[in-house]
């Protein structure tokens, strides 16, 4: 299989507001600055990839804005996908892995200030039995925290922790918008927004955008002096209809997971992985996840956590850059994770740069209680 490479990336400060910015302005900036850090001509650029969401924006086609910034005018190969940028980068991987392309630029953005996200997201449910009732993305995921903790005895202590653990990874992270040194108390102390869900137990509102590049063997080693190659990725959805669900059980996840693991031949993750950026937008789902992705066994997530291996340094470090938990700007959430993976392979990471970084795991996720979920297995050379 023709080899392909993250060999590139940026993205914006993520933060609350953007009031001075369009969306159209914050992919500018991301777009030229990963052409920028690529050394590359906006004409050597085979085909453009985008994610975002018109409902988002309150208006139709709202990507056509961007089009010229992303270096698609004069007419070029381009698509855009009504989802989070992770899977426009899913796309344009096949798409250069069929051997038409060999470079592919993918942006996302996201300016959740401007939405009522309660009443967007509401509308991606079930209309007839769940959209009607008004739940909403936290109620669902309380729902699923309370079915989780049920199943495996983990505590609100232990979702407290994931909480303080992340947001202290993000004082590294120049870009990250919540960050600190919490303690659980104050954790278990901020507003109950749904039982068992705290406020700090939930992903912040944000703005923000991000773009990678991504180039075939041959060109990728022109482009970046250590490329994150892509050994592995899959892609699987558990059913939209919550009440269908196990709501306490992540099986898309582990699917996707495993699919990833064997094609990029990993046996034991905990082991062979160095770093693992994670979309973990509600502190139960780090938990979870770590089961889906067998770096625990069932029912010590919690145990994992106090372990310090899940800390930047320890054997495997998740979410070093702060996750979704330090800011989740929603469509650009899982192409910040594969961005970040990627500059840890490529050792660009800054100030949450995991030491000698070889093989990491970016995960994307999308819809409620983490529907939707995508794996990628980096490597350096």
């Amino acid at each position: 299989m023709r080899r392909v490479a993250v060999v590139a990336v940026a993205q914006t400060t993520l933060e609350r507001r953007k009031p001075d910015l369009l969306p159209a302005q914050l992919v500018y900036g991301v777009c030229k600055e990963v052409v920028a850090k690529a050394g590359i001509a906006r004409s050597e650029i085979d085909f453009t990839a985008a994610g975002s969401a018109d409902y988002l924006e309150g208006r139709p086609f709202s990507f056509g804005q961007a089009l010229r910034y992303e270096g698609a005018w004069p007419p070029i190969n381009e698509t855009h996908l009504e989802m989070d940028g992770a899977w426009a980068a899913y796309y344009a991987w096949l798409r250069i892995l069929t051997g038409k392309y060999d470079t592919a630029l993918i942006t996302a953005w996201n300016k959740s200030s401007e939405a009522s996200l309660h009443h967007v997201l509401n509308i991606a449910l079930d209309p007839f039995y769940e959209s009607a009732i008004g739940v909403d993305p936290i109620s669902i995921c309380a729902m699923q925290a309370r079915a989780y903790m049920q199943r495996s005895g983990v505590t609100s202590e232990h979702l407290a922790k994931v909480a303080v653990k992340n947001r202290g990874n993000a004082k590294r992270n120049a870009n990250a918008q919540i960050k600190g040194d919490y303690t659980v108390e104050q954790v278990l102390a901020s507003p109950m927004l749904a039982d068992p869900l705290h406020l700090m137990d939930c992903p912040p509102i944000t703005d923000g955008a991000a773009a990678i590049i991504l180039a075939a063997e041959g060109k990728a080693e022109q482009l970046c002096k250590n490329p994150a190659w892509i050994t592995g990725c899959y892609h699987a959805t558990d059913l939209g209809i919550m009440g269908a669900r196990d709501l306490a059980e992540l099986p898309a996840a582990r699917t996707a997971a495993e699919k990833a693991y064997a094609m990029a031949g990993v046996s034991d993750p905990l082991r062979e992985l160095d770093v693992a950026e994670i979309s973990e937008p509600f502190t139960h789902h780090e938990l979870m996840l770590y089961e889906a992705f067998r770096f625990c066994q069932p029912n010590e997530g919690g145990k994992l956590l106090d372990s310090g291996a899940t800390q930047a340094g320890g054997e495997l470090a998740v979410n070093p850059s702060g996750g979704c938990l330090a800011a989740d700007p929603i469509m650009c959430r899982g192409l910040i994770r594969l961005g970040e993976a990627a500059l840890q392979i490529m050792g660009e990471a800054g100030g949450h740069q995991v030491p000698d970084a070889k093989k990491a795991l970016a995960h994307c996720a999308t819809g409620h209680g983490l529907q939707s979920n995508m794996v990628w297995i980096l490597e350096g050379q």
